[in-house]
């Protein structure tokens, strides 16, 4: 997988160091557990060490002081910090004051409840208030001073700076009124072909030539390469000879050679000349900006990268990194923004065991680099504890309900989580290449492809080891997600069900993905039920003529995945083929498949590829094809398929619209497989019409039809349509062209 143990070495050698200060720190818990009371003897009872009442902490960042009780809303506390050093005990609640900010300081979750108290961050007054408490990671930035033309400076270690970004690694997100600003890049993002330019010479797998590249020394630039179009390679570079680049590692391209592949250059101050475009200087510690006003009339903030390791690191961290889990914990209605990593993590490494009983709720997580959420740890000595062999994680019985998550670079959540609930959230505009700045969407500048092809994903379900211990037994439902850079949902794991989600304009930088990708002999007993899938773009800016086409898909399942079980979705718009069964097996009952495959020829509303895939039963679909070079149903051989019956198929302009081993009409397909006796079939030009209605809400929805209309039998349809909640309907304008009855096809 993606996600392999690229940290082994480092744990192990942590190992030794670690036990010896566990060992200490146990011999010490008692009397570190009683100082800890000791210290709050105006809140708990001094005499016994037991929790007695359940406290409720009040915090403000605009009317608080550390040195206050901090146990009522007239006396609260100040700092995120006085709250880490809390001895919070199961029931307790920490409630931020609503529209209050706290910048640069990680709330670390290190304290469990129970199964009768649980442990709460949330908010006041109103534990439902719209100005949510914000915990930014971004800081104010001053003292913009001209640089040459158009560029203007500010240095972080200046004076109204420096105690801001003093200690720091500096900063890699930079805001303008609240606006994430666009880090500068060659070519521009407007710039033919998506903002590539064309790589026209490879030298050596760590050079490529590009004969356009303007005449500067890119030494320190970040070159972002597409070497296929399911992945964009990041690397930095270390020299430049005329109109080679000499990267810092090696690249590999799909087809052997990264000639003709797109790339674009950041991170470097020849990039600047658009308006908002900015540039940090890691060596000097100073920001450029392009801007055609005077920046000092601006308010400007900076994501600040703190030191330590990466992915241990967030607005809100949940255990304590190479020690103790947490358990029966709620956040709840907080507003994470600006990080320079993760909105929400896990530390990287936990002892014994994963978090449970976690619950997200109601919050809001923006504009951070790495994942809005992120499920993702190693379990070091958890056999010591009982709880299965060491691996990657991401906790049991979490619940993730009702979040926003907005513009994360790499992931909206990415989980290693089993037997959990994701349920109601909106996750958009994940890993947009306007928005990504030196780290791209995620892949490390060492990495092969094999470790960031999934970088982009709305929600990624990743797994390890055999599966058990990995998103295993998750439910995702009513979640809409919309403009994933990569796949809408990545499923990697078993016994997983969808039911009712919305996914809109998947693959929005990447292509060769889909609104679901199902991937891997691991992926089984997967159910999808009365989702609405829609406009799987595919994009291939950067990519070889070869592999130019849009290539989406609206749920793709892919190499043996096992028992997918797909019924009454609608899928629509999929520039590719809307329900590919590729070395996988499972039903589909119940689909509507509507102007898929309109930008890729000789694709399909339905494929199903050679052996091992095989659908035991197709029935009851509906499958409407407008393009001339597609399918409705394509399938290698009809052994591929078990049971196919009471299908419909229609099409707007190709008779001989089934493909298995030569292209048949209906009556053909049903002579040469013996399938689909009482399916139905139309083809008729009137089809190119067609329009699809959807309710993608929880209640029924009643649409206003300003025209007649006639149903896919023929019936009319006027004045109003009513739909349930998940379903759709297509229906044709009546008038538009001649129209033939719907009748069977002939036996």
């Amino acid at each position: 997988m993606s996600n392999t143990k690229y940290r082994s070495f480092a744990i192990t050698c942590r190992l030794f160091v670690t036990m010896i200060l566990l060992a200490l720190a146990l011999s010490n818990a008692t009397a570190v557990h009683s100082r800890s009371q000791t210290a709050s003897t105006s809140l708990r009872d001094q005499v016994s060490p037991q929790h007695v009442a359940a406290v409720t902490y009040y915090v403000s960042s605009s009317a608080g002081d550390d040195g206050n009780a901090g146990t009522s809303p007239a006396a609260p506390f100040r700092s995120i910090a006085k709250v880490n050093s809390l001895a919070l005990q199961p029931g307790d609640a920490v409630r931020f004051l609503c529209g209050d900010v706290w910048r640069g300081e990680m709330l670390r979750i290190t304290r469990s409840g129970s199964l009768t108290g649980t442990l709460t961050f949330g908010s006041y007054p109103d534990p439902a208030c719209a100005d949510k408490p914000i915990l930014s990671g971004s800081q104010p930035i001053t003292g913009w001073t001209l640089h040459a033309g158009q560029i203007w400076r500010v240095d972080l270690d200046a004076i109204g700076n420096t105690t801001r970004f003093s200690g720091t690694q500096g900063i890699n997100q930079l805001f303008r009124n609240g606006v994430r600003l666009g880090i500068g890049r060659w070519p521009n993002l407007d710039a033919p072909d998506g903002g590539y330019s064309t790589i026209d010479g490879y030298p050596a797998a760590n050079q490529i030539t590009d004969v356009e590249l303007p005449a500067v020394d890119w030494t320190g630039a970040t070159a972002h390469i597409k070497g296929m179009r399911w992945y964009i390679l990041n690397r930095n570079v270390t020299g430049d000879s005329g109109n080679t680049l000499i990267l810092n590692a090696d690249i590999s391209c799909y087809g052997g050679s990264c000639a003709g592949w797109g790339f674009w250059l950041d991170s470097h101050i020849a990039t600047l000349d658009r308006d908002g475009e900015w540039y940090y200087d890691p060596t000097a510690r100073r920001v450029y900006l392009f801007s055609l006003t005077d920046p000092n009339q601006s308010a400007f903030e900076a994501s600040v990268v703190l030191n330590g390791e990466s992915e241990n690191l967030g607005g809100i961290i949940l255990g304590r990194h190479l020690y103790q889990h947490v358990q029966y914990v709620v956040i709840d209605n907080l507003h994470i923004r600006n990080w320079f990593d993760n909105g929400i993590t896990t530390p990287v490494n936990l002892e014994k065991d994963e978090n449970s009983h976690v619950v997200i709720r109601n919050c809001a997580i923006r504009d951070v680099d790495s994942a809005g959420i992120n499920l993702s740890t190693w379990v070091w000595n958890a056999s010591a504890n009982g709880n299965g062999y060491n691996g990657w994680r991401g906790g049991r019985y979490i619940t993730i309900t009702n979040n926003l998550i907005e513009r994360p670079n790499h992931f909206g959540i990415n989980s290693f989580a089993r037997l959990s609930l994701f349920e109601d959230n909106v996750i958009r505009d994940i890993g947009l290449i306007a928005n990504l700045n030196r780290s791209g969407m995620g892949c490390r500048v060492t990495d092969g492809e094999g470790q960031c092809t999934e970088d982009g994903d709305g929600i990624r379900m990743v797994v390890s080891n055999d599966g058990a211990y990995t998103s295993n037994g998750v439910t995702v439902r009513f979640n809409r997600i919309e403009r994933s850079g990569y796949n809408g949902v990545d499923v990697f794991g078993l016994n997983n069900t969808f039911n009712r989600n919305v996914i809109d304009r998947a693959c929005y930088s990447k292509g060769d993905c889909g609104a679901v990708r199902v991937y891997g002999g691991l992926a089984q007993n997967i159910i999808f039920t009365g989702n609405i899938f829609l406009n799987s773009i595919g994009n291939t800016d950067g990519a070889i003529p070869t592999y130019d086409p849009l290539f989406g898909f609206g749920l793709y399942l892919d190499q043996n995945a096992a028992n997918i079980t797909v019924t009454n979705n609608t899928i629509a718009g999929a520039t590719h083929t809307g329900l590919l069964f590729q070395a996988t097996t499972g039903s589909a009952l119940g689909n509507t498949l509507f102007r898929n495959a309109d930008a890729t020829d000789w694709s399909s509303q339905v494929s199903i590829g050679a052996s091992p895939a095989y659908v035991s039963n197709f029935i009851n679909n509906i499958m409407l094809g407008v393009r001339a070079n597609t399918f409705t149903l394509s399938a290698s051989d009809s052994s591929r398929l078990g049971t196919s019956n009471q299908n419909r198929f229609y099409h707007a302009n190709r008779a001989d619209h089934i493909s298995s081993v030569t292209q048949r009409t209906l009556a053909q397909w049903q002579s040469y497989s013996g399938k689909d006796m009482a399916s139905t079939e139309l083809v008729s030009a009137t089809l190119n019409s067609a329009v699809l209605f959807y309710n993608d809400s929880k209640t029924p929805k009643t649409f206003a039809l300003v025209q007649p209309y006639k149903d896919l039998n023929g019936a009319p349809v006027s004045g109003s349509l009513t739909l349930a909640p998940f379903t759709s309907r297509i229906l044709i304008p009546n008038g538009v062209a001649p129209y033939r009855a719907f009748l069977p096809a002939a036996r």
